[in-house]
């Protein structure tokens, strides 16, 4: 598949799960380090039985109490992290205070020494469980669907609603053909090869099939530039925290992102990946927003029964 996105860099309102707004907690600093996903916990720790049951409504493989059972551990590790780093704080002044007086007995040094240790062991032990708890406690969470939207039906196709129409259904004096049929008839794609090679629904684009989409790319790159926005032919691979952090689930049953094996890369199943990872980690001045870009890419994703 390829396929061409345009991205608009601004601020954005706050969503009920995926917001801008991290969650209001401290995260280790070996987490730290990568880009994280912005995840609102808090508003899914506050609104558990909506989370719940819009699980449920969208099919979701997702446990809210897994996640709340995790989050609860995470801020108590964290209160106890902070309050041991108070009492090394505290430990190391006493230090200090203790070796001006020149009057200290070895006791008294040792005793500090000795709590010092004691303090350092246990807030190193704290700290690996605390990431680890909060690795697993983000992996929940991006389980978590999006809200749905209040108009949503909730069921099959059959109960889905048309919202707009544009236009009218023209009325043709031949019996009309789809535009697969019409690309077949006129040799501009090549199925059979395409399931040779690859699998079914894997077309070859042949003649005036290669044309016309290189065509409707140019068009659709000429109408987004023309309105303001750069156009970057972006990398088809990418760090995978960087997948990640744009919200999609990289790993795990219910991915459709491809992984390379034996590196910490995946395929991109947008152009939106790799224009919002362009300026990851980076702080950009307001007067430089909006940041308009139009981008080109491959999109490989695993779509169950997609054509």
């Amino acid at each position: 598949m390829i396929r061409i996105t345009y991205h608009h860099l601004q601020k954005r309102t706050t969503s009920l799960l995926h917001s801008s707004r991290a969650c209001f907690i401290r995260f280790s600093s070996s987490y730290a380090s990568t880009i994280k996903p912005s995840l609102n916990l808090k508003s899914i720790m506050e609104n558990q039985e909506i989370v719940a049951q819009n699980i449920i409504n969208r099919k979701a493989k997702a446990d809210v109490s897994l996640f709340s059972e995790l989050y609860d551990k995470f801020r108590s590790l964290s209160r106890e992290s902070d309050e041991i780093r108070q009492k090394r704080n505290a430990n190391t002044e006493s230090m200090k205070k203790l070796n001006k007086n020149k009057g200290a007995s070895a006791d008294e040094r040792n005793l500090i020494i000795s709590e010092g240790k004691s303090l350092k062991d246990r807030l190193s032990q704290i700290d690996d469980e605390l990431t680890s708890v909060q690795s697993e406690m983000v992996k929940e969470a991006m389980k978590i669907p999006n809200e749905t939207h209040p108009a949503v039906p909730i069921g099959d196709e059959s109960l889905a609603k048309t919202v707009y129409k544009s236009g009218s259904i023209p009325n043709f004096s031949f019996p009309p053909e789809d535009h697969m049929s019409l690309a077949i008839k006129h040799g501009m794609v090549d199925m059979e090869a395409g399931s040779r090679t690859t699998g079914s629904k894997f077309p070859y684009m042949i003649g005036d099939g290669a044309l016309l989409e290189l065509g409707l790319i140019q068009w659709a790159m000429h109408r987004l530039v023309h309105k303001g926005y750069k156009p970057v032919i972006t990398p088809d691979i990418i760090n995978t925290t960087l997948v990640e952090g744009c919200g999609f689930v990289p790993r795990g049953s219910s991915s459709q992102i491809y992984n390379v094996e034996g590196q910490d890369l995946s395929l991109i199943a947008t152009s939106e990946i790799s224009l919002a990872s362009m300026y990851a980690g980076q702080i950009i001045p307001s007067e430089l927003l909006p940041i308009k870009l139009v981008g080109f890419s491959h999109c490989y994703r695993a779509e169950a029964g997609g054509g």
